[in-house]
């Protein structure tokens, strides 16, 4: 289960070229109140955890804010890692899909894979 969720982690690291046009489109396809919600939680996981815990892949990204830091890989960095994606998880899981637009269900979708 661990290791799945650290596999996750590492998944979402081959998509970061993409993110600043990833985050630039939404501000635009974002119409509807849920679709605006869920784009403010996809923010937050990147600003607060994905980035803050992967800093090589934020400066990899163009978010400089790491630059003088490495990743944890110690057993109580990588447990911190595993129990912050799993709240994340557990939020955005809760969103119904069926409330947002195609393009942000398909963001969702990404997000929890």
């Amino acid at each position: 289960m661990r290791l799945l969720h650290f596999g996750l982690a590492c998944s979402i690291a081959c998509l970061l070229p993409s993110i600043p046009a990833f985050a630039d489109a939404h501000s635009a396809l974002s119409a509807s109140p849920e679709d605006a919600r869920f784009t403010k939680l996809a923010d937050e996981y990147f600003d607060t955890l994905y980035f803050p815990l992967n800093p090589t892949s934020a400066t990899s990204a163009g978010v400089h804010t790491y630059d003088a830091r490495l990743e944890d890989y110690s057993r109580a960095g990588i447990d911190r890692q595993i129990a912050a994606l799993q709240g994340f998880e557990k939020r955005i899981g809760a969103v119904d899909a069926k409330t947002l637009g195609e393009q942000v269900r398909g963001d969702r979708d990404l997000l929890l894979n």
